[in-house]
């Protein structure tokens, strides 16, 4: 049990008081706020060496097995025209529309590399149309 509240230091909290939790929630997102440039640092440092990256992998397939329907869903939603919006205004400040209307003014083509996008529905994603130029 100690392995596994070192690792998942929020199993601690479910044994208390629901004001507890939610004082300690309150507590972690003001540091988080307060402390991100070195939580961002940490992170990364933590998930690049190769005993966390085995750690996470091992923890997602268990979690992905054990949430299945959920997961599904949540690829339910993200492959809708309403996920895809939502991403595409999040990440690029852009719609859909605006993408795929970039896309036709470089005639289904890359605007850096030239090469042409892949929009037969064939699932060949290594030349998908993508808004960064990160083909892969």
């Amino acid at each position: 049990m100690q392995t596994i509240l070192r690792a998942f230091p929020q199993l601690f909290l479910l044994n208390k008081k629901p004001e507890v939790r939610a004082r300690k929630k309150i507590q972690k997102a003001r540091w988080d706020e307060e402390n991100e440039e070195h939580r961002i640092k940490y992170s990364k440092e933590y998930n690049a060496k190769p005993e966390n990256k085995k750690h996470r992998s091992e923890y997602n397939k268990v979690y992905n097995k054990e949430n299945k329907e959920m997961r599904l869903e949540q690829r339910r939603r993200w492959a809708s025209t309403a996920g895809k919006e939502k991403h595409f205004m999040e990440n690029y400040g852009i719609t859909t529309d605006q993408r795929n209307s970039l896309i036709s003014e470089q005639d289904n083509k890359c605007a850096r590399c030239y090469l042409p996008f892949d929009l037969d529905g064939s699932g060949n994603t290594s030349n998908a149309p993508v808004v960064d130029h990160d083909h892969s």
